[in-house]
């Protein structure tokens, strides 16, 4: 809890060929989605360990996902599809 700091292993596997948006989003019980982070294009095989938040959280546990949002490797980087992965994070 108030830390704006979180430990958070997100990749692009060397498989992909596209680029990968994650965003870090919690899902109000009204079903309001805030993002709390958003990476930039990961290219395959890149990612990132840790992300710093938009804004810190008080403990508890809320209802959140991952985004993941994939584009073409060219220069249009055309958005192909997105998918959401669902979890409880769990603020302490």
């Amino acid at each position: 809890a108030g830390d704006t700091t979180l430990s958070m292993s997100i990749g692009n596997p060397k498989e992909n060929s596209c680029y990968l948006k994650a965003s870090l989003i919690v899902v109000g019980e009204d079903g309001t989605e805030k993002t709390l982070y958003e990476s930039g294009l990961l290219e395959p095989a890149k990612g990132v360990k840790e992300v710093t938040l938009g804004e810190s959280l008080p403990a508890g546990t809320y209802d959140a996902m991952v985004r993941f949002q994939a584009y073409t490797l060219d220069e249009k980087r055309i958005e192909l599809n997105s998918v959401d992965s669902g979890f409880k994070l769990i603020v302490v």
